[in-house]
């Protein structure tokens, strides 16, 4: 276990964060947000982030189980260690994730862009994205309302321009 040697002005995103603690030798529980799950295995530089507290995360084993993911990191070798994570964010630097290919996103890259209607309507920007097993909603927020609209490309979503911060929908603003 080390210390994080990012530096300041590094943009992490959240892959997922260590859950509870598991066995007598500091496994703990691995909530992801990859698809697939067990991809957060792959990805390097990881952090675990505790607050203000950061620690380099390096995997020494990680298994699957019928109720989820445990896995073992260097450095935490008793469940008094493993419980001074138990929430923490799993985080890696944005530029450290490869390239997400043609149509498609990163959550992280869409999250606080202007979502307008193709009729010119403001409504608002994403505030966050999350998946109901049918696709992917992006919660949009305008003042005191948040919107749910559908992220689906094509018939909703009509046009991602990242460069720009927008995204172009065909959503009926009073649904």
């Amino acid at each position: 276990m080390s210390e994080s040697s990012a530096t300041a002005d590094t943009r992490w995103v959240a892959l997922g964060r260590l859950g509870k603690t598991h066995g007598l030798a500091g496994w703990m529980w691995i909530r992801s947000d990859c698809d697939p799950a067990d991809a957060i295995f792959q990805y390097q530089p990881l952090r675990a982030r505790q607050g203000k507290q950061c620690m380099d995360v390096i995997w020494e084993q990680s298994q699957i189980h019928a109720k989820g993911m445990i896995a073992k990191i260097s450095g935490i070798d008793s469940p008094e260690q493993a419980k001074l994570w138990t929430s923490a964010v799993l985080e890696i630097p944005r530029d450290a994730l490869p390239d997400a290919g043609e149509d498609s996103w990163y959550w992280a890259d869409l999250q606080g862009l202007r979502v307008i209607g193709v009729d010119g309507f403001d409504f608002g920007k994403i505030d966050h994205l999350f998946d109901t097993g049918g696709g992917t909603i992006m919660a949009v927020r305008r003042g005191g309302k948040e919107r749910l609209v559908p992220f689906i490309l094509d018939q909703v979503v009509k046009q991602v321009n990242i460069a720009e911060g927008l995204i172009t929908v065909d959503w009926d603003p009073d649904f």
